[in-house]
Order: C-alpha cells, then structure tokens, then sequence
C-alpha cells in the first residue's frame, strides 16, 4: 500500500498499479500494467464469501498495449476470454437469480451480473478517458521529484477536492481523488510514460470540471489516440414502460475534446443490463516540435 485518503464515507487507496476505493457498500478497484484482478475474485470469495452478497458487479478488461508482458493465460483476447467466463461466470452463476453478460469490442471486455433484488445500479454516469502514444511524455524522465510532477497536475483538481498520489522510480505516477462535498465522486489516474507504450488512464463520475481537466491532459501529453468509455445508467425495462425517464446527464462525449483537432476512427454504444455503455476511439493529429 503506497497511500491512503480517507474521508467520512470512503476511504482510497493507492496500490502498486492499482486504486482501490472502498465505501460503505461498495469498492471499485482499477489495476494497470500486469495486475491479474481476476485472481483476486475466488479469494475474496472464500474469505469474505463476498460474491455471495453482492447484488451488482461489474469488471472490464482493455485491449492489451503489451500482450506479451502479461502472465500467461492474460496473453491473448481469447485467453482472457477463457479467465473471465471461467472464473466470473462460474462465480456468479452460483448466486440465485443473478443476470449476467458478457460482451466484447475492438479487444476490450465488458462484464456485468445483477440480482433481480430492489438493489438499484450505479446512478452515476462514469467516464474513463485512455491516452495513447504519448508524444510528450518525457516530462517525467526531466522531473527531478516528486514537486515536479506535482506542477503539471496542479491544475487538474483544485479546491475542494482531496488528493494523493505516488510518484515512482524512474517513471510512472498514480493519483487518487476524492471530492469531500459530494461522497460518491471521485477521480484517478496512472500514467505510464515509457516509449513505445506509453498510457495515461483517468477515470471520474464527477463531470462538472471534466472538460478542462482532459483539455488539460491532452495538452500536457499530446498523444496520438483517445479513447473514451462512459458507462450511463439507464431504467430497467419495467420503469421505462411506465414511462419512467432518468435524470442523468446526456452524452458528455461529444463535447470532451473542445478546440482539439481529432479524427473519429470507431463509435459504439450497447446496453449490459442497466447500463449504456457509449465508446468513442479517436486519432489526433502528430505534434512538429
């Protein structure tokens, strides 16, 4: 464990690779590099008998930038096929009633299982923004310390938000945030600046300062692809035909990348459950220093 924020309703932790936020009735753990998340599913279950209480579970898997850094059995989308449905399926379907998919697009994975309980899903819309290929990112290679890599986020999370962050050796940073007046929100990021692929994941269900903040990113690291996933909770079919309708905010993708020259390469946009899961993966232009 390499840092920690707590605040009265989740406490955040940052791990090697790794986030893991926890509250009250909820975790949500984001891994990178060579983390097997799957691995930790079956302990947890016969430890804690976790997977027997839960009433909505959710995990996605990106497509490998580096498929033959991984373990092996996590080298290939069909080994990674094999790992989910064995060890998630073959979990989840030992509870009563639960629903589950599985679904698969452009090398990533997205698997969702609910039990027909008056549990509601996740009423937040959570966007998660990939930057690849850096062409930037030797900023991180110039820091000195860790004051360095504090400036260039500086800007991302100001008052009141809450921060922590690790900076690693030589390269690499993680960064966990937390929003003190609104329980539920949350940020984070990791950056992984090596040539040949280099990565910037940042994820958030706070959307009010999400256009200056990935305006920011993209100006900081300039990098030649973004991808960007916002999961958009929907009402289950039962409400919808009484003619129910959500609140919730429309779709924030399309006005992400203000004043920034990209080009569409793919749009996608499926239901798992209660969820609308929209897909955007987008070209930027090269940057001539």
């Amino acid at each position: 464990m390499l840092g920690e924020l707590r605040h009265k309703e989740v406490t955040a932790f940052i791990l090697s690779e790794s986030s893991l936020f926890v509250w009250r009735d909820h975790i949500l753990l984001k891994t990178c590099g060579t983390t097997t998340p799957l691995l930790l599913l079956p302990l947890l279950n016969r430890q804690l008998g976790w997977l027997e209480g839960y009433e909505w579970f959710s995990y996605s898997n990106g497509a490998l930038l580096k498929p033959g850094l991984q373990p092996s059995g996590y080298r290939s989308n069909e080994e990674l096929e094999q790992q989910i449905t064995h060890t998630l399926l073959d979990l989840t379907s030992s509870t009563d009633g639960s629903k589950s998919s599985l679904s698969f697009s452009d090398g990533s994975f997205e698997f969702v299982s609910q039990k027909p309980t008056k549990y509601n899903s996740p009423t937040h819309t959570v966007v998660e923004i990939k930057l690849i290929n850096l062409q930037e990112c030797g900023q991180f290679y110039l820091a000195s310390d860790s004051t360095a890599i504090d400036k260039m986020f500086s800007d991302l999370f100001r008052e009141p938000w809450e921060t922590d962050h690790f900076h690693f050796e030589p390269c690499g940073f993680s960064l966990n945030a937390l929003h003190p007046e609104r329980k539920e929100s949350y940020a984070t990021i990791h950056v992984t600046p090596e040539l040949g692929f280099s990565y910037v994941s940042f994820e958030t269900n706070h959307l009010n300062e999400l256009r200056s903040q990935v305006k920011k990113l993209c100006s900081l690291f300039c990098p030649r692809q973004v991808i960007v996933t916002a999961q958009y909770p929907v009402l289950p079919l039962c409400l919808r035909e009484r003619g129910g309708k959500f609140s919730g905010s429309g779709d924030v993708i399309m006005d992400l990348l203000p004043g920034i020259e990209c080009e569409r390469q793919y749009f996608e946009e499926h239901f798992e459950e209660d969820l609308k899961i929209v897909s955007y993966k987008l070209n930027l232009p090269r940057v001539h220093w």
